[in-house]
């Protein structure tokens, strides 16, 4: 019995999965099914039952976790102030982000982090939250800056930020729009929104659901900027973050006019989700407090800039 053999066996039973195992670990799944029958001959107990379900700890294989778990996370947490007290960091972090924030913050962000730590490789991917949430628990991504989960997920979740949804409308096609206004008295007019698997439609129909109101879009489509230009360009309205509004404006040059819900009124709650099974290396630990700073200055940013606004008055 060596310690690759206790990592493997350790995954195995954390993830009840051999794909989900494999994945975490970075190997083959036949390596990952050797390793384990060879421990399972070398303590001449069984440690797991399979089924079509995935694979079931014995009481054999739950008294081998309770004696190595521990075993395992102390040699991980060794193994980190190794490195940290080495000096530079080092490694490959892989990071789930939110197609919301992937043309916000990271390319200031990235391109100051990689010039600090040239030694750190990274890796990002855009997606949906629940998605993301998915790679985050089989270890396919370290960490990942979602909408936080409506249901459990057996994630650790960090409050990042909260921001409010506006509805957006075009500053060139005059809608009659008031700065503030409840939903029900343009509810009628013609909506884009994302497709119903997004997480900010899907935040959008709660709020909908809960005042009892219905819109029907008349066209969906995920990406933000085909939204944003559609809105732009025509007499259409969506609802957008706050954020993302700013970000349009500074990155894209497409200004939108915005206003703000009185009722029923929407907001978003951005977090940071890890693995509490799987602790942070540290350059995926300094890689998320600098993104989380950068996410949150913009954000304060944003704030700032809305509190300065005039209010429109049409």
């Amino acid at each position: 019995m060596d310690l690759k053999q206790i990592q493997y066996f350790v995954a195995l039973y954390e993830e009840q999965s051999v794909t989900r195992a494999a994945q975490r670990l970075n190997i083959v799944q036949p390596a990952l099914s050797m390793q384990i029958a060879k421990l399972e001959r070398d303590v001449g107990r069984q440690l797991f039952r399979r089924s079509a379900r995935g694979m079931t700890p014995t009481p054999a294989g739950d008294e081998m976790h309770a004696t190595f778990a521990p075993i395992v996370s102390a040699f991980t947490t060794a193994r980190a102030k190794v490195v940290r007290s080495g000096g530079q960091l080092s490694g490959h972090v892989q990071v789930g982000v939110v197609a919301s924030l992937g043309h916000s913050v990271l390319p200031n962000t990235l391109i100051q982090f990689m010039a600090e730590h040239p030694r750190v490789t990274l890796s990002f991917t855009e997606g949906l939250t629940e998605s993301i949430s998915e790679s985050v628990a089989n270890g396919q991504l370290d960490l990942a800056f979602i909408n936080r989960p409506t249901r459990p997920s057996g994630l650790a979740i960090e409050h990042v930020i909260q921001e409010e949804v506006l509805l957006v409308s075009s500053h060139n096609t005059p809608m009659d729009i008031a700065d503030r206004i409840c939903l029900d008295e343009v509810k009628d007019r013609s909506f884009i929104m994302p497709t119903k698997s997004h997480g900010l439609r899907q935040l959008i129909a709660r709020a909908l659901s809960k005042s009892n109101l219905s819109i029907i879009p008349v066209l969906e489509i995920d990406s933000f900027s085909a939204i944003a230009t559609l809105v732009n360009e025509g007499p259409y309205l969506t609802f957008f973050p706050e954020d993302i509004v700013r970000n349009l404006k500074c990155r894209a040059s497409i200004d939108l006019r915005t206003h703000h819900l009185i009722e029923p009124a929407m907001h978003r709650e951005i977090v940071c989700a890890t693995n509490p099974r799987r602790p942070l290396s540290p350059a995926a630990e300094k890689l998320s407090t600098a993104l989380i700073s950068a996410i949150c200055k913009a954000h304060a940013s944003t704030q700032a800039n809305t509190d300065a606004k005039p209010a429109n008055t049409n």
